[in-house]
């Protein structure tokens, strides 16, 4: 790709490229890495046994990245109706009671997952629609998430398939700062305007997969979280 079309385009076209390459057959797999992780040692062995012990439903991987991933932390895990009239994961209306399940095996089966990680076989990935390249940044990962459900493939995390970060990120400095101050700490479009480029992000992926059942609901969830930032960060760190 000469120039910088976003993850949204990046991702996808490395994704076509192995899709569509007669070398890879259908029961192989494809792995989806970003430049600041790699694999974990022993992988091909820790793969091997989850899929054992997963067994034959359609499924991708979405590998666990260590030292970050807190799935496992809990024994539960967020539903779909948990993100109902949710902006980036908040609900004023649900915030101290989510709907979560309690997992009934060793397997972790989220809703949203990264591009970094992604790992299946070609047979199922080739049938996952990619987003829309307009996403440019933020939510295409989300996108390509809700796609997969939509296919009836399962998404899948095991505790043993894990990813080890080389490199820190542009924002992780400080690894238990607040993602508001995070982005209204940071000068000009590396701040507010990430942040406000993935709240209208989020908000088209949202309206576009019937995630707003509640239209009041949401905009008050829309209004506090946008307003709460910037009173909390950004007018008064001024």
């Amino acid at each position: 790709i000469p120039e910088n079309k976003g993850s949204a385009v990046g991702f996808p076209t490395g994704l076509t490229a192995a899709i569509t390459d007669v070398d890879i057959t259908e029961s192989d797999y494809i792995l989806i890495l970003d430049d600041d992780v790699k694999i974990s040692d022993g992988f091909k062995k820790s793969l091997e046994e989850a899929e054992r012990n997963y067994g034959k439903e359609p499924h991708i991987w979405s590998m666990v990245r260590t030292g970050r991933d807190q799935t496992f932390f809990s024994d539960s895990e967020r539903t779909a109706l948990s993100y109902h009239n949710s902006i980036a994961g908040f609900s004023l209306f649900d915030r101290f009671k989510p709907d979560r399940i309690h997992r009934v095996d060793d397997f972790s089966r989220p809703v949203f997952v990264p591009w970094a990680g992604i790992l299946g076989q070609k047979k199922y990935l080739s049938k996952v629609e990619l987003p829309s390249p307009n996403y440019f940044v933020y939510e295409d990962d989300s996108q390509f998430s809700l796609n997969v459900r939509k296919t009836g493939i399962q998404i899948v995390k095991s505790e043993s398939v894990t990813l080890e970060e080389t490199s820190s990120s542009w924002f992780e400095n400080d690894s238990k700062k607040s993602g508001y101050g995070i982005f209204y700490s940071t000068p000009g479009f590396e701040g507010t305007g990430r942040f406000l480029y993935m709240v209208r992000n989020n908000v088209y992926l949202m309206k576009n997969n019937e995630f707003v059942s509640d239209v009041v609901k949401y905009i008050v969830n829309v209004f506090v979280f946008i307003i709460y930032g910037y009173i909390r960060y950004g007018f008064v760190r001024k």
